[in-house]
């Protein structure tokens, strides 16, 4: 993730006053920074004196107008400045700098205190982090462009040379190269100096008291910064770190930056700045961070950190950066089928008509419909062309990409631009809200002299005008090990497919490895914890008959999901009503409330039971007095609505079940353990009557050998580890 809440701040600043236009990657249009600074965590203060190069597209204005922190009151000794603006209600004040004829670089002089508090981002997306425009602070320092510790002009790129005074014992990151000081530190104090050359869309600082290893990747130094020494956890990153450096600069291009460094923060986060990454401190000890989120982080720097983005237009990178490496590591695992399902399954829970928005819209994310779209769609509309152009040809454009805008401020528009040259396909998606809705229809095998005949029909249900697709048919064949795959080319509301087959076609399915975006019919995914958290409209069911404990640990959950999730939320118990509602997400909450009957009955094809003091739960007995469990089903009179059941029979368990589930959306079944809500069984049900395919019927019954996907192989593969000199 990169720094989403930082990016929100800027995006508002740019708004608030139009300036500068979007730097290219001439270094004649970079401002240069040569900052001293000195941070104090005890008393959250920065002194600072920074000495500004201005490129010669601002140089030849009358006037320098920046934003900087409202606590740190600039002075300058070589030129005039003065107030225009207090925003209300803004950490920020705009300045105004007299320029003189001879471009002398202007210097300013500031101080103040840095300390806004670390608070809660949206409840309602399971992912979120804490976060600060930024703080200085004894736990650790964070400054960011979101801060405005150094003069921002909003987009408009820099570049630096950065010396920093700190406590002795602190030490302090920022991106690009550290170098040698030339000056001792005061006696007490500690000296480190950062510079990047390249252009920058941000100065970052993070410092605390932190330990320090590394060793080479290759041309790159890998470095890690942990609070607590921990040589065991620092070697995996920094293995992990040269084995994703090796594999994209193979695949993309040379890595921009001279290391890269896992930091650790002082307050959970998963932010990707230029040649670092922050994660905090329980993230980085989860072990399948290494594998996960923490390349994602890697990759940033040739998306979004290495290639801008320009904001204004739409955030492509996001989308990119998970396919290349979340999806990538789910190629690699053999899982992109689901994964890809998955992705399409949450767009198709969460992003409803007054959710949806184009490509082109896409800030940050801030919630799950946000999230579907930014990071969901775009990853899409990234494999579908990846479908359409071959491996090679995709691989080619990424290259190009990242060769021809390494360091500048890049749109959609120019990324179409790079994949046009390739293709001949717009990307219409950018632009364009929505999803096509896909149905097989009127599926008919027909015998002709000694040749089969299959007819079909695909048609787009949406409202609207039709999408332009390329639609992956796969037609099994009697006596064939694989299938018979038949790309469809449809751009109207129908599409009729006629093909001709000697052996005869057993079973047909559409887009079966999910490889188009689209939304999803109900049957065609499981049941899921999404749907209960996502719906428009959710009614939660209180059992009447707990016992008092319980029944208030449910209803301060109850309420509390009311308030924080998206959609209209009601809560009422059990015996207010007379039967279930069809229209909307229902929760059912109890072991005992009255309508659990009618989720055993729903749930009866998924192989679950309930006796009265065990639960079976694929095969797996659970007795209720210690377990709980969250299990979905569809809805008897609608299968676009969906029942879930939560029950369990200790009032001391429900406040850890309410803090776990946001993070399970993706599951048709839990289990838990304990009044700590241990999980001890998850899963989504099997899909079993799917409208996107279909089973031809022959009088004489024909073996059909177990039909299996085979996934095409990883787009590229993690070589081996390796460690070089370490120090």
């Amino acid at each position: 993730m990169k720094r989403p809440a930082l990016r929100l701040l800027l995006i508002l600043i740019t708004c608030i006053i139009t300036t500068t236009a979007h730097a290219n990657s001439d270094t004649a249009n970079i401002i240069h920074h040569a900052l001293n600074i000195t941070l104090e965590p005890t008393t959250s203060t920065i002194t600072a004196q920074d000495t500004i190069t201005l490129p010669n597209s601002l140089a030849s204005q009358p006037y320098f107008e920046f934003r900087l922190h409202a606590g740190l009151n600039p002075q300058s000794i070589t030129h005039t400045i003065v107030t225009i603006a207090t925003p209300p209600d803004s950490i920020q004040h705009h300045y105004r700098v007299k320029l003189k004829a001879d471009n002398q670089p202007i210097t300013l002089q500031y101080s103040g205190v840095i300390n806004h508090p670390i608070s809660a981002a949206g409840e309602q997306y399971a992912h979120s982090f804490k976060e600060t425009p930024g703080l200085i602070d004894k736990k650790g320092i964070f400054l960011a462009g979101s801060t405005l510790w150094y003069p921002v002009v909003p987009g408009q790129l820099v570049n630096f040379e950065l010396t920093i005074s700190l406590p002795e014992g602190w030490r302090a990151i920022s991106q690009g190269s550290r170098i040698p000081v030339l000056l001792e530190a005061l006696p007490g104090w500690t000296k480190v100096k950062w510079q990047e050359r390249q252009p920058q869309d941000d100065i970052f600082i993070i410092a605390n008291r932190f330990h320090e290893y590394g060793q080479s990747a290759g041309a790159v130094e890998a470095m890690v910064f942990l609070r607590d020494a921990d040589e065991t956890l620092a070697q995996k990153y920094l293995d992990t770190t040269a084995q994703y450096l090796a594999m994209y600069n193979k695949l993309l291009g040379p890595y921009p930056y001279q290391k890269f460094a896992m930091v650790e923060n002082f307050w959970d986060t998963g932010y990707g700045m230029p040649s670092f990454t922050l994660l905090g401190p329980r993230v980085i000890r989860f072990p399948f961070i290494l594998h996960s989120s923490y390349p994602h982080e890697i990759l940033h720097n040739w998306w979004g950190n290495g290639v801008f983005v320009d904001y204004d237009k739409g955030n492509w990178a996001e989308g990119l950066t998970t396919y290349l490496a979340d999806h990538l590591i789910a190629e690699q695992r053999g899982r992109a089928i689901n994964y890809r399902r998955d992705v399409l399954q949450r767009y198709s829970d969460f992003v409803t008509d007054g959710r949806d928005f184009p490509l082109s819209e896409f800030r940050s994310r801030h919630s799950a419909a946000t999230a579907a779209v930014g990071y969901g769609k775009t990853l899409m509309l990234f494999h579908m062309l990846r479908q359409q152009l071959g491996n090679r040809d995709f691989v080619r454009a990424l290259a190009t990409l990242y060769r021809k805008h390494r360091f500048t401020i890049t749109s959609f528009q120019d990324v179409e631009a790079i994949f046009s040259q390739v293709s001949e396909q717009d990307l219409e998606w950018v632009q364009r809200a929505g999803a096509p809705s896909l149905k097989l229809g009127n599926a008919t095998v027909s015998k002709e002299d000694k040749h089969y005949r299959l007819n079909a029909s695909l048609m787009q249900q949406q409202s609207g005008i039709p999408f332009t697709l390329q639609i992956p048919i796969m037609i099994y064949l009697e006596g064939k090990n694989e299938p018979h795959i038949e790309m469809v080319t449809m751009a109207s509301a129908q599409a009729n497919v006629s093909l001709t087959f000697e052996a005869r076609p057993l079973r047909i399915e559409v887009d079966p490895m999910f490889d188009l975006f689209r939304r999803l019919d109900d049957k065609e995914i499981p049941s899921a914890l999404s749907q209960g958290f996502g719906a428009e409209r959710v009614l939660m069911l209180l059992p009447s008959r707990a016992d008092s404990a319980l029944l208030n640990e449910y209803r301060t959950m109850a309420h509390a999901w009311a308030r924080s999730q998206p959609g209209n939320w009601q809560v009422k118990l059990d015996s207010e009503i007379e039967s279930l509602p069809s229209d909307r997400a229902v929760w059912i909450l109890g072991w005992n409330n009255l309508f659990s009957n009618t989720v055993k009955a729903a749930l009866k094809e998924q192989g679950v039971s309930l006796d009265g003091t065990t639960l079976t739960l694929k095969e797996q007995s659970l007795p209720i007095a210690n377990h709980a469990a969250m299990l979905t089903a569809r809805h008897p009179d609608n299968s676009a609505a969906t029942l879930v059941w939560l029950a369990t029979s200790r009032a001391a368990a429900v406040p850890a079940l309410a803090r776990k589930l946001p993070h399970y959306r993706k599951y048709s079944y839990l289990a838990f353990e304990g009044d700590e809500g241990n999980n001890v069984a998850k899963g989504q049900w099997p899909v079993l009557n799917s409208p996107m395919s279909l089973d031809f019927d022959y009088a004489d019954n024909p073996v059909r050998n177990g039909f299996k996907l085979i996934p095409p192989p990883a787009l590229a593969q993690l070589p081996a580890v390796f460690s070089e000199k370490r120090r």
